[in-house]
């Protein structure tokens, strides 16, 4: 599936067809994926879903991929960029119930003022997210969250960047999630790192610093120390 603008989508293959939007060609895509992987790959440009959200539900049996120009890496420019306002829980991406998503080398910008503005979700879904930067361009206040993870869901988050947002990680409900090689850019995000309500979040080699707290947690959300961590025999009696 290449993305040439937001309602300018193109499925190549055995049976080429162009849709009018994103979400229709990933409907007609085969939930079953049989061991054959599938890539979303956005062309060079800047794609403003407003208040759309993308759904990807249920795709097992191969290696779902949403990706940009892989020439882009670390905290400078990047060719690909999406940009959204959506409300609480809901993210430009939204996956759910997906044992395999990669999302890689691309931008996502909050841009909505007074909104929740969160940019991806991973919802009872394992996901790996590399080289990916997260934004927030609005003013005024607001809810926004980088990557929101909950619901017994997996994670690897690595060598991405942060700036600006409410939360830059978020994990949450007994989700397990891995943050390597990460850091803060620009204006630092309000928080860096959180785990609630019995989420494990295991930084390592991160520094996503937050201008009131590089780590949030509470209800059992545990966050690992970066440079590792040895727990001492305790006796309850």
């Amino acid at each position: 599936v290449t993305v040439h603008a937001v309602n300018d989508v193109r499925v190549t293959g055995h049976h080429a067809i162009n849709y009018t939007s994103l979400q229709d060609a990933i409907d007609a895509l085969p939930k079953n994926m049989s061991g054959n992987p599938i890539t979303v790959k956005f062309e060079n440009g800047t794609y403003d879903f407003g208040t759309t959200q993308i759904y990807i539900i249920d795709f097992t049996g191969g290696i779902f991929t949403i990706q940009g120009n892989t020439n882009n890496t670390g905290s400078g420019t990047y060719n690909v960029i999406l940009r959204g306002q959506n409300s609480s829980e809901k993210g430009i991406f939204s996956c759910k119930q997906c044992p395999n998503i990669t999302i890689k080398h691309i931008e996502f910008q909050a841009n909505g003022s007074d909104q929740s503005n969160y940019l991806v979700t991973v919802q009872k879904s394992d996901a790996y997210i590399y080289s990916c930067k997260f934004s927030r361009t609005a003013t005024g206040s607001d809810n926004s969250r980088g990557i929101y993870i909950l619901d017994n869901s997996n994670a690897r988050i690595s060598h991405s960047y942060f700036s600006q947002l409410n939360y830059a990680v978020y994990a949450k409900q007994n989700s397990n999630v891995n943050v390597a090689t990460c850091e803060d850019y620009g204006t630092k995000p309000i928080f860096g790192v959180s785990a609630v309500q019995g989420a494990i979040v295991k930084p390592m080699s991160t520094e996503i610093h937050g201008s009131t707290a590089d780590y949030d947690t509470s209800f059992g959300g545990l966050i690992t120390n970066k440079n590792g961590l040895i727990l001492g025999e305790t006796i309850l009696t």
